[in-house]
C-alpha cells in the first residue's frame, strides 16, 4: 500500500499504552488489540507518516531490512484496512525521526505484528450513546424548546 492512512475517526478510537495499541471499532462494537510491532506501526499511523517512512522508521526501530519492513507493513496495513480501522490520508503531516515518534518503545527484537480481534463486548459498545456523535462533539446538552407567556413576558421550558 502506498499513500499514507490514519484512523478512521470519528468511527475508531484508540490509545497506545506501553506499546500495545487498543483499537475499537464504535460502528462494528469489535475491539482489537495490535500487539508486537503493531503498536508501533499504529502509532506512526496516528501521527500521519507516509507509508514509505513507516517502512524505513520499522526498519531502524527493529533493525530489519527494509523489504522485510514493506511487507510487514503492506500486510498490517491491509488487516486494518480489511477491519474498517484506517482510512487513506488527504494530506501527510511532518515525516518525524525515530526520536520523535512518541510510545514506540517496545520489544527490542523484531516480532510481526498481531492485530487481535475481540467482540465480547460488542453488545455494550453498540449500545453506548457515545455513537449518537456529532460535529460539536460529545457528550452535548441538548436544546430545550422553549415557549414564552406574552402576558408576563417569563419564558418557561416546555
Amino acid at each position: 500500500m502506498t499513500g499514507f492512512y490514519l484512523p478512521n475517526t470519528p468511527t475508531v478510537a484508540s490509545e497506545v499504552i506501553d506499546a500495545e495499541a487498543v483499537i475499537m471499532n464504535l460502528q462494528s462494537g469489535q475491539y482489537y488489540s495490535a500487539s508486537a510491532s503493531g503498536g508501533f506501526i499504529w502509532r506512526c499511523i496516528e501521527l500521519g507518516q507516509p507509508t514509505e517512512h513507516i517502512a524505513e522508521l520499522l526498519g531502524q526501530r527493529y533493525q530489519i531490512d527494509h523489504a522485510l519492513a514493506s511487507t510487514t507493513l503492506n500486510g498490517f496495513l491491509n488487516l486494518l484496512n480489511d477491519a474498517g480501522l484506517v482510512r487513506a490520508g488527504d494530506i501527510p503531516q511532518e515525516v518525524l525521526d525515530l526520536d520523535a515518534i512518541e510510545g514506540y518503545c517496545g520489544l527490542a527484537q523484531f516480532t510481526p505484528p498481531a492485530l487481535n480481534t475481540f467482540s465480547d463486548m460488542q453488545d455494550l459498545l453498540l449500545l453506548d450513546p457515545i455513537h449518537d456523535v456529532d460535529a460539536a462533539g460529545w457528550p452535548s446538552a441538548q436544546a430545550w424548546p422553549q415557549a414564552s407567556d406574552d402576558k408576563t413576558g417569563v419564558t418557561r421550558l416546555g
